[in-house]
């Protein structure tokens, strides 16, 4: 279950807006997975501090027997590994030294761990009763995983860090921290625990399993300890999937006027009677909807270009649970399944105006790519 939601942040550069739309990009990956899972909870951009030290985590994941802490990097090109665990990355093709982000998080493990410890008597049971046998968050598992872009490349010397996936495996490696956890609980894990060899032990699964009280007073004191960064400059909040608001009502009833058409040139007098003829048009339904009148290049679907994070159909004015993306002759498109007509999806990069992205698709989800600014974004979710 989604316990903290991210805050749609307005990046100030290209590097942040790459970071920007990497949790963007996990967020969805994890809320899709564990979004229906009740004793799963997902928090996103959490921030605690503790004795006048902060913890920053992109995502965090609180299961009854632990946490899983995951730091998310926007790396789409390639990240390497050498065999002393040194990190570096490529960025707009030049190889830079970068701090290791699995080291990272284990200091962000590490003082999560020891807020939980001050508030133990809060947070966790004691043992028949006894103050002086109440359980701890020293043994406390805490998992590690660092997630890039599922377009980047892992490149390493020697072992791979298991720590280190791609975003769209992130899921997979969470449920598998969480399905050895509950083999370990209970009788039965006491007894799968006896039977395992000492190179597959599993010793450390399930030796907590918090109930479903327990859970929700975990949820409730991460919620209370998360800590604003001071100056945050936040966007619009992440709304995808929601219905816009209805417009406000007019204080009117009488329509305002129209303009004047404008004066009879001499040359041509039929194009300037169209001219007129059109500006007092009503404007496009899809215009209304979207505020943009932006213009698409490909002959097939003239017309204004819809919006990826508040799309409308420009013929019926339809949004986003009427929409699907299609294929075409001039590529992927809206098709309204309301009307049937089809508008353009407006390819600019919000890090850099100037630049036209491409598309690309992923099972149902639809991505947008800048391979100049390295930004990447995933903007809609087809329904079937």
């Amino acid at each position: 279950m989604l316990a903290k939601s991210r805050i749609e942040r307005t990046p100030r550069n290209r590097l942040e807006a790459a970071g920007i739309a990497a949790e963007k990009q996990l967020a969805h990956y994890l809320n899709r997975s564990f979004g229906d899972t009740k004793d799963v909870f997902i928090f996103n951009d959490l921030r605690v501090i503790h004795e006048n030290e902060v913890a920053q985590m992109d995502h965090l994941v609180l299961h009854p027997s632990g946490l899983v802490i995951i730091e998310s990097k926007s790396v789409s090109s390639t990240i390497s590994v050498n065999r002393q665990g040194e990190f570096t990355r490529t960025y707009e093709g030049k190889r830079q030294g970068m701090p290791s982000p699995i080291e990272q998080a284990k200091r962000q493990g590490d003082l999560l761990r020891k807020l939980l410890q001050a508030h133990r008597e809060q947070l966790l049971p004691k043992l028949l009763g006894l103050k002086v046998l109440q359980f701890n968050f020293h043994t406390f598992p805490v998992d590690i995983l660092v997630a890039i872009s599922d377009r980047g490349i892992i490149k390493h010397q020697g072992k791979r860090p298991a720590e280190l996936l791609k975003a769209d495996q992130i899921a997979s490696r969470v449920k598998e921290i969480v399905t050895y956890h509950a083999k370990g609980r209970g009788l039965t894990g006491l007894i799968r625990k006896s039977l395992v060899d000492k190179k597959n032990s599993m010793d450390d699964a399930g030796v907590f399993e918090l109930n479903a009280d327990r859970l929700a007073t975990m949820v409730n004191f991460l919620l209370e300890q998360h800590v604003e960064p001071p100056g945050t400059h936040h966007g619009a909040p992440d709304t995808a999937g929601s219905t816009p608001p209805p417009p406000p009502p007019t204080t009117s009833s009488t329509p305002p006027s129209l303009p004047p058409p404008p004066p009879p040139q001499p040359a041509d007098q039929s194009h300037s009677k169209k001219s007129a003829a059109a500006s007092r048009l009503p404007r496009n339904p899809a215009e209304q909807a979207t505020g943009t009148s932006k213009k698409t290049h490909d002959p097939g679907l003239t017309g204004i270009l819809a919006s990826r994070t508040s799309p409308a159909c420009k013929h019926c004015g339809k949004t986003r649970e009427s929409l699907q993306i299609q294929y075409g002759r001039y590529g992927y498109y809206f098709k309204c399944q309301a009307c049937g007509g089809a508008t353009g999806i407006d390819l600019e990069c919000p890090s850099a105006p100037k630049q036209r992205g491409k598309i690309r698709k992923s099972g149902r989800d639809f991505w947008f790519d800048c391979p100049q600014c390295d930004y990447s974004e995933q903007f809609f979710t087809n329904r079937s």
